[in-house]
């Protein structure tokens, strides 16, 4: 029978294996992504994989072949691999086999900075061209879940607001509205939620566009339904 500490225990030798330079410089950003992410939706952060795919990512041969999906995925899931290291930390009780329980305050400290650093790599390469022939960004081609997803991991990082990205996914949702994009209502309370903790100074017609489209679907829509915390983080906007 397959119990959870084997579960824990093979993801363990999976992440040894993996973070070791011959592994890791074999895979491609795509491949790196979807590791991070795995790692992170099982809730088992591996220090070495953090590290080491954290470090891979920021290779320019690397991340120019990434689509905005994958650049998404990553920069999410090493945010969350983060969130979750604090916590077990912070947990006396840590479960065994996570390689956490003596991790020292410096090593949560030099872990968050690859990520942090990474975080900023690929943002940059979301304002880059898509392909050779166009102009338009790569950042253009995510939805606008996607972008909630991108802010919020902003957040765990404390991004710096000023950052050009941000204007541009601004804009960028601003252009999905005016198109007539379908908006969920918990997009708009998520993007809300991140700029306000991210102590972005958003222009007032931005906000009003958003609630606007909150308003709007929610009359139309019988579906997407408004939870209290939702309707209470837009009402706060």
């Amino acid at each position: 029978t397959f119990r959870m500490s084997d579960e824990v225990q093979l993801l363990q030798c999976i992440g040894n294996r993996l973070k070791m330079g011959d592994a890791t410089g074999k895979l491609n950003g795509s491949q790196l992504s979807l590791g991070l992410w795995a790692y992170a939706s099982l809730e088992r952060p591996h220090l070495g994989i953090i590290k080491s795919f954290s470090r891979r990512l920021r290779k320019k041969n690397v991340r120019k072949e990434m689509n905005c999906g994958e650049i998404t995925r990553a920069v999410w899931a090493a945010g969350q691999c983060m969130k979750q290291l604090d916590l077990l930390v912070q947990d006396m009780a840590s479960p065994s086999g996570t390689d956490v329980e003596a991790l020292a305050d410096e090593e949560v400290a030099a872990l968050r900075e690859e990520s942090v650093i990474m975080a900023y790599t690929l943002s940059g390469e979301l304002l880059q061209p898509a392909s050779t022939t166009s102009d338009h960004k790569k950042l253009y081609g995510l939805n606008v879940n996607q972008i909630a997803d991108l802010l919020r991991s902003y957040v765990l990082y404390e991004f710096d607001p000023s950052h050009p990205i941000i204007a541009e996914i601004i804009a960028h949702v601003q252009d999905r509205i005016a198109n007539g994009d379908y908006i969920k209502t918990v997009d708009i309370s998520r993007i809300l939620w991140s700029l306000q903790r991210l102590r972005v100074p958003v222009d007032i017609q931005f906000v009003s566009t958003l609630v606007q489209s909150f308003s709007d679907n929610t009359q139309a829509n019988n579906h997407d339904t408004c939870s209290p915390k939702t309707l209470n983080t837009i009402l706060r906007s």
